[in-house]
């Protein structure tokens, strides 16, 4: 297990080279999203849309990136994503965080749980907006002031499922290539354990059990 320091913060010669930020008004999205607050589902606002980021004001080089927000209306608890981009291919990061991330609020912060074969990411914050607007101005200031060295805030854990899981569960039988992966279905928090439960693309169900400290606790034999 290990920790995954997506973005450098001080990176040389970033800092004091302000970047201009320009949104792609069409590209903005919002959307519902249920997360688990209290141990019950509750609602959660999400926004996505695309950027471009000029480092440079005599550049004519801009680089594109995908940028998602999700706020907590009752709490104001707020986190958001960074991915590069290309312009001929749309983000689908709202899609994405449907299909296999888990967000919930746990001891007055907001976790998030990110599946991406063979590896669950998790990350928590207690970063607060009174609205989805000053959530994206944040944001903004921080690509504005680091450019393209900003991505994910806070960091990532990593938290290796791979020999958990066992490929025969994660990837499609019978495939001379490692295809059709298992999906997140849910997480719980429960008596000091999360509980992550997937579901197999071979039909079949499979959960892991951590501690507080994300280690895994070994299935009862």
């Amino acid at each position: 297990m290990k920790r995954l320091f997506l973005i450098p913060w001080l990176m040389a010669g970033v800092v004091g080279q302000a970047a201009e930020i320009k949104l792609h008004e069409a590209s903005r999205q919002s959307a519902a999203y249920t997360i688990q607050r209290n141990g019950q589902a509750a609602h959660a606002d999400v926004m996505e849309f695309r950027v471009g980021i000029q480092t440079a004001a005599q550049s004519a080089d801009q680089r594109l990136a995908d940028i998602l927000l999700v706020r907590d209306p009752e709490t104001g608890l707020f986190l958001w994503r960074y991915q590069d981009a290309k312009a001929d291919h749309p983000g689908n990061m709202i899609q994405e965080l449907r299909a296999d991330s888990a967000i919930l609020v746990h001891d007055g912060k907001l976790m998030e749980f990110r599946w991406i074969t063979p590896s669950l990411w998790v990350r928590q914050t207690s970063e607060t907006h009174s609205s989805m607007e000053e959530g994206l101005a944040g944001v903004t200031r921080i690509l504005e002031t680091y450019g393209s060295s900003a991505s994910d805030i806070p960091p990532y854990q990593d938290v290796n499922l791979a020999r958990a899981l066992g490929n025969h569960f994660m990837y499609t039988l019978g495939t001379e290539r490692m295809a059709g992966t298992a999906h997140l279905r849910e997480v719980t928090f429960r008596d000091g354990q999360w509980t992550i439960v997937f579901d197999g693309p071979n039909g079949d169900v499979k959960s892991v059990v951590l501690n507080q400290k994300l280690e895994i606790i070994p299935a009862a034999q």
